[in-house]
């Protein structure tokens, strides 16, 4: 089994308040297995509803 849980990410935000994603246990061991270096963000709330969106990059070719 590949997944990970979800309660193994965490979304934080850095110093200047941007959305920054930490990965703890399984989800830290796959993210470095696949390479992952950078992540992009989108957090939306509107009128109760909540959105995210997360684009997760690697700078090198792996195979999953």
């Amino acid at each position: 089994q590949q997944g990970v849980q979800f309660n193994t990410i965490e979304i934080d935000r850095d110093s200047l308040g941007r959305p920054r994603v930490l990965l703890h246990a399984g989800a830290k061991v796959r993210g470095d297995t696949l390479g992952i270096d950078q992540w992009h963000i989108s957090l939306s709330d509107d009128s109760g509803f909540i959105m995210s969106v997360a684009i997760a990059e690697s700078g090198r070719s792996v195979q999953a």
